[in-house]
């Protein structure tokens, strides 16, 4: 009898059509936003990252546990023995790279140069912040994760970020001196764009828009390793794509750049201690506009989808 004198609410169809309605136009207004109001939004986020951090480790556990049980151990073995070959020629790229840069100054090859940042004294030492990627960003057309990193943790704005895939020997990894090969064995994926106390959101190489300028390099049947003689411009096109434009056709014709090339960071960078490898040209067409240049199409040597754990490199002033 109570219940037919007091029934339960129900909510109208109505109502919850508006309700949906009104999560759609919150949406397609969060996609609009500028970075720099979106970007605020990273504090609400970082109450979210233990559940997802705890979730992301679940997930691995759960999907690691049946590959871990049908992998033999020479598979796991020949798996560590492509990752090691990869960076060791990531590291034989970045460290050519440098030599080319430095060779007037053969003394400092065995640390990194030295910079002048605001009349700061920067030398080679410097701190490599492991970090895990909790989460994609909310605005789907642009190329960032968040990590559980933060201000807390030393994670600044501007600063360099780097795979953890790679290499192996990771332990307890403090001064860059001590970690340089695994730096240079890695790949570098981009720059943290904001940081709270708890998380950063890191704006991946291949967002839409950004610009890097960037070497193009390949190794030589004996083992060496060479760039081309010039600066190129590296620009995100979304999806974990990018582009080298103005390139002469007639450097791709002569065999200078081809398809395979490694594309590096500029060794000039004042956030790195070195030029890093970013990704490999993976095609080359004609600018349809201009005949006399061609377009390359980069891929990252790490697709944005595997990436799982990251380096946040600080310099030490």
């Amino acid at each position: 009898m109570a219940s037919r004198l007091n029934p339960r609410p129900r909510y109208s169809r109505h109502s919850r059509r508006y309700f949906l309605l009104s999560l759609f136009a919150l949406a397609a207004a969060g996609w609009f936003l500028p970075a720099r109001w979106s970007g605020q939004l990273i504090s609400c986020v970082q109450v979210t990252v233990p559940f997802q951090d705890a979730l992301s480790r679940s997930s691995e556990i759960a999907g690691g546990s049946l590959p871990q049980a049908l992998d033999t151990e020479s598979a796991q073995s020949h798996e560590r023995l492509i990752r090691t070959n990869e960076a060791l020629r990531h590291t034989i790229a970045a460290l050519a790279t440098t030599i080319t840069e430095l060779q007037d100054h053969v003394s400092t090859l065995t640390r990194s140069r030295d910079w002048t940042v605001n009349h700061a004294q920067l030398g080679p030492a410097g701190e490599l912040i492991p970090a895990k990627v909790v989460g994609e960003d909310f605005l789907t057309w642009r190329e960032s994760r968040l990590i559980n990193k933060g201000t807390l943790q030393g994670v600044k704005p501007g600063a360099s970020v780097a795979s953890e895939h790679f290499t192996i020997a990771h332990e307890s990894i403090d001064l860059l001196g001590d970690g340089l090969a695994i730096l240079y064995g890695e790949a570098l994926i981009g720059t943290v764009e904001q940081a709270g106390t708890h998380t950063a959101r890191i704006k991946l190489v291949s967002d839409v828009g950004a610009q890097r300028k960037v070497l193009i390099g390949r190794f030589q049947e004996h083992g060496d390793f060479v760039t081309v003689d010039r600066y190129f411009w590296l620009t995100g096109q979304g999806r974990g794509r990018m582009v080298i434009e103005d390139v002469e056709r007639k450097r791709v014709d002569e065999g200078h750049i081809a398809k395979g090339d490694y594309v590096l960071s500029d060794p000039n960078d004042a956030s790195l201690p070195a030029s890093m490898v970013i990704g490999t040209i993976e095609a080359i067409h004609a600018d349809r506009n201009r005949p006399l240049l061609a377009i390359l199409d980069v891929a990252t040597t790490l697709p944005p989808s595997d990436l799982h754990r990251v380096y946040v490199f600080l310099p030490q002033q």
